[in-house]
């Protein structure tokens, strides 16, 4: 069963400006939510960022990053102080099978050094 899914605002944001590619990036986004934990690569401190609690995904040949969330790891591990600050909104604290779509870009856009 396909975990749920909450895209906040700036992955919409980044999303819009992937038209072309749309079909592409919702197929991928399909396959991750089938198995999140296999399709996605857990992040730690990074070089711009501290990105605990999150994960990278990529789009094969595209140069397309997602950085993601799974709700559920969130909790159990006690990363809520790393997150997004939307999803101080949408975390009811419960390990739920969710993935929080938190931005999509190329590289360094995706990893938040523009």
């Amino acid at each position: 069963m396909p975990f749920d899914e909450i895209r906040i605002e700036q992955f919409e944001r980044d999303l819009a400006s992937y038209k072309s590619l749309k079909v592409r990036i919702e197929r991928r986004v399909k396959k991750i939510l089938q198995a999140p934990y296999e399709r996605s690569d857990a992040l730690g401190k990074g070089k711009w960022e501290d990105f605990t609690g999150k994960r990278s995904a990529k789009i094969e040949g595209g140069g397309i990053v997602f950085i993601l969330a799974i709700c559920e790891a969130c909790i159990q591990n006690g990363w809520q102080a790393y997150n997004h600050p939307e999803c101080g909104d949408i975390c009811d604290n419960q390990p739920l099978q969710r993935v929080v779509w938190m931005a999509i870009g190329g590289h360094d856009s995706a990893y938040g050094k523009k």
